[in-house]
């Protein structure tokens, strides 16, 4: 107790920096106000909106994906699909993309979480779907093509998005903790990229 008490004492007193010099570029950020759009339809934990012909795709961090009509008075959600119901272990859904071609192809692209700390439990996955007139869109479970998987355990990050030339691009962030940050000290390089 007494070397901590002493090093306690000798610790350095942190000054407040108070005279930065860092402004904004170019211009200070715009006030904005948020305001509740969709006022009859709970999205729970939503991390992803998608626009698709007519409708917008919600996908809630559990795992499940809604659908439902763009419009502001919409009081019906139809379920598009449930990873959590196709694998029991999902513990994060974070990103939907469509096929810049889903009119013929029915592909949709979706990436989630299996555990944590698993070298393959990060996951994106391509399924289809159907699509008619009269009734929503529903995912084919029975679909599923699992592509690259990546290691899971926090700040997985796996967005994803279609570029204007097809291709599509994901990020998956460096899966470790946020405290401390980047122990596996795969941020700064590319060896282990995908």
């Amino acid at each position: 107790f007494v070397a901590i008490s002493a090093f306690a004492a000798e610790a350095p007193v942190r000054q407040p920096w108070t005279q930065s010099r860092v402004h904004g570029t170019p211009d200070p950020p715009k006030p904005y106000v948020v305001e509740q759009v969709f006022e009859k339809l709970v999205i729970n934990q939503g991390l992803e909106m998608v626009a698709l012909d007519g409708r917008l795709f919600g996908m809630e961090r559990g795992g499940k994906v809604w659908s439902f009509d763009e419009k502001q008075d919409v009081e019906r959600k139809d379920l598009f699909v449930d990873l959590k119901a196709l694998h029991p272990k999902v513990n994060s859904a974070y990103g939907l993309a469509f096929h810049p071609g889903w009119r013929t192809n029915r592909q949709v692209y979706l990436a989630y979480t299996v555990g944590a700390n698993l070298d393959d439990g990060t996951r994106l996955s391509r399924f289809r779907f159907t699509r008619s007139d009269s009734q929503p869109p529903q995912n084919d479970p029975e679909s599923e093509e699992v592509f690259p998987t990546w290691r899971s355990g926090g700040q997985n990050h796996p967005n994803q998005q279609f570029g204007a030339y097809g291709m599509l691009y994901g990020s998956t962030g460096e899966a470790t903790a946020t405290s401390p940050p980047d122990v596996l000290h795969t941020g700064p390089t590319h060896s282990d990229t995908l």
